[in-house]
């Protein structure tokens, strides 16, 4: 075999191969130090891009006024009871195990990490 191809081939072994698409990974270390386990490779917070929601702290809008019954009094006199509903902060986040969708950038240098799977 020619030696050029042959060092060629060997520099082709030692390339890592990519992630592609979607795929699941699992949680080696909660936030706010985020590590996760994508196939094999071990991902920090520096590469790691995480929806907010699954976040602690991620405050979440909610409709303020809520009308619960409205009832008519009489022919001219209308009553409305309503509820005012606070926005809310939600305080769980990721955990050591939980199992995520990750999807990678096209140059692999940037896992978007979308939600926790899900069991059916």
């Amino acid at each position: 075999m020619d030696p050029y191809v042959e060092l060629a081939t060997e520099f082709k072994k030692r390339d890592n191969p990519s992630i592609q698409g979607i795929t699941i990974g699992t949680v080696l270390s909660p936030p706010p130090n985020l590590v996760i386990n994508v196939n094999g490779f071990v991902l920090d917070k520096g590469q790691l891009v995480v929806a907010d929601y699954l976040l602690s702290g991620y405050k979440r809008r909610t409709m303020h006024t809520v009308e619960v019954s409205r009832e008519i009094i009489g022919s001219t006199h209308e009553h409305t009871h309503t509820v005012t509903i606070p926005d809310e902060t939600f305080t769980d986040t990721l955990r050591t195990g939980d199992r995520m969708i990750v999807v990678a950038s096209a140059d692999n240098e940037i896992y978007y990490v979308l939600s926790k799977v899900g069991v059916l």
